[in-house]
């Protein structure tokens, strides 16, 4: 519920999959070559993310299918962030503002293999210290 000027922020993570590769870099925002959500040709469906924790410890999990007719090699993978901002503009209307990020980036050297109809669940895990 809106009330009084004030504003929502919500936060989600999803494991990106992707069919390329690139040097890691600090500013790295996407994959080379995410693959897509869906059933089509060289498309994954994604499943729920399950984000588990223990202690400084985040654990993060995506299942994928491969409904297509081709095979799909995965090469790469990258958790994302996304925060969702809503908030009353100065014309008292409701606004929605999104951004996405990259977390994590990483590459599979062999790629992993996904031949049609196979099923891979990916993790992700993030461990603070200090």
């Amino acid at each position: 519920t809106y009330c009084c000027n004030g504003a929502n922020i919500l936060w989600d993570f999803s494991i990106q999959l992707g069919s390329g590769t690139q040097s890691f870099s600090p500013t790295l925002n996407s994959l080379a070559a995410p693959i897509a959500n869906g059933s089509g040709a060289g498309q994954l469906s994604y499943g729920s993310v399950s984000v588990t924790y223990s202690g400084t410890t985040i654990y993060t999990y995506q299942t994928v299918i491969n409904y297509s007719s081709t095979t799909i090699n995965v090469t790469e993978i990258g958790l994302m962030g996304t925060i969702y901002i809503q908030f009353q503009n100065t014309n008292n209307a409701y606004q929605n503002a999104t951004y996405s990020f990259l977390l994590t980036y990483d590459t599979f050297s062999p790629a992993i293999t996904l031949p049609p109809g196979a099923i891979a669940t990916f993790e992700v895990v993030l461990t603070f210290s200090g």
